[in-house]
């Protein structure tokens, strides 16, 4: 069954589309694809038929998991088995798009549903996708679209504020939270320091006043405050010495950790290799960790993960804490942008956080190993 739905997506939602074979990456190599347990079953029906493509190249996973019951098998260079040579789909090449599992299906879409509406956003694990969402200079805008949804279907994360008590303040206040902080890096008023600053300033006073039973009307008043252009004056008033930079003997060291870890994905790898072997010295590092021309990547790159992660859902039970892991991305790739000795490296960045999120966002070692390294950085 289809449904046209509204659908509450970023802009550049608009523009993306699949290149396909001229895409310098692949989205069918690298990571474990899951199926549905719809689609295997529609497989496993076409292999008691006929002789064809899906035999012997899929994997029973957890047949208790809807969405990721089996897996399809990998071939040389971690490919996965239907990919061709002319790297094409071989199931939609013979079947149709309409074959395709859930996840190969809409990747890389990532739909939430948030108090019945839907919405759309993509990861940035996708070359295309990273390149529309990176290099917007303008603000980064949303607008409403409307999408033909089908059963097959994959939902990252299903939200109803009305299932919730309203015991904790990402609960009870998270449409406010979460529009007030993505307005504050759309501002086209002061540096992404000062932003991260005055977020982090924000939500520790938001955080505090909850923890101390303030009432409801004083917190919505403060954040009301916090959506109006003057309270956003406040920058010039914050301390910027919160923000933080990832030294340089400890970015190197990461890198080199990086570099043999198992789990990253081939791209990475070379990609951390080149860094590593013509890198910037301690002090180019330090003076190009000041500079703010290509900060519009960074805020991008902020933007979509509070949109897509639903911030401040995601927040560990603290939502300052939430804040910081998103932030902490920011941090690793401004570090490692400083390495480079080129003075306009747009492309190359760019090309690194694709391929750091191919591993991130699809390999549950690599996010393991993240997740170690990552406090020794800060």
């Amino acid at each position: 069954m289809i449904e046209n739905k509204e659908v509450f997506i970023p802009k550049y939602m608009k523009s993306f589309k699949c290149i396909g074979p001229i895409c310098e990456d692949t989205c069918c190599a690298g990571w474990s694809i899951p199926i549905d347990r719809e689609t295997y079953l529609k497989y496993n029906q076409l292999i008691e038929k006929e002789n064809n493509i899906f035999k012997g190249k899929l994997e029973l996973v957890n047949v208790e998991n809807n969405m990721n019951y089996a897996r399809t098998l990998t071939k040389e260079k971690d490919k996965c088995a239907f990919l061709n040579e002319d790297k094409l789909c071989d199931i939609q090449c013979k079947y149709g798009e309409e074959f395709l599992s859930s996840t190969c299906y809409h990747y890389p879409r990532v739909y939430n549903i948030v108090d019945g509406i839907y919405e759309k956003s993509a990861t940035l694990s996708c070359p295309e996708a990273a390149r529309l969402i990176l290099l917007q200079k303008e603000e980064f805008e949303f607008v409403e679209d409307e999408e033909e949804i089908s059963d097959n279907f994959n939902v990252k994360r299903i939200y109803d504020s009305l299932e919730y008590e309203t015991d904790s303040i990402e609960n009870a206040f998270f449409w406010e939270i979460r529009s007030a902080i993505i307005n504050i890096f759309n501002s086209d008023k002061g540096k992404l320091s000062e932003k991260i600053s005055l977020s982090r300033f924000y939500i520790n006073k938001l955080k505090s006043k909850w923890d101390n039973n303030n009432h409801y009307d004083e917190i919505e008043s403060f954040l009301e405050g916090m959506n109006d252009l003057d309270f956003k004056n406040q920058i010039s008033l914050i301390s910027n010495n919160t923000h933080k930079h990832i030294e340089y003997e400890k970015i190197i060291s990461f890198l080199r950790e990086l570099s043999d870890c198992s789990a990253a994905n081939l791209r990475l790898k070379e990609k951390v290799n080149e860094i590593l072997k013509v890198k910037n010295d301690i002090q180019n590092y330090e003076n190009k960790l000041k500079d703010s021309e290509y900060d519009y990547i960074y805020k991008n790159l902020i933007i979509n993960s509070i949109f897509m992660s639903l911030y401040p859902l995601n927040s560990y039970d603290d939502i300052l804490i939430g804040l910081n892991k998103i932030l902490e991305k920011y941090y690793l790739f401004k570090a490692v942008a400083s390495l480079y000795r080129e003075s306009k490296f747009e492309n190359e960045i760019i090309e690194f956080i694709q391929v750091f999120y191919k591993s991130y966002e699809h390999n549950v070692e690599f996010n393991k190993f993240y997740e170690e390294k990552i406090s020794k950085l800060m």
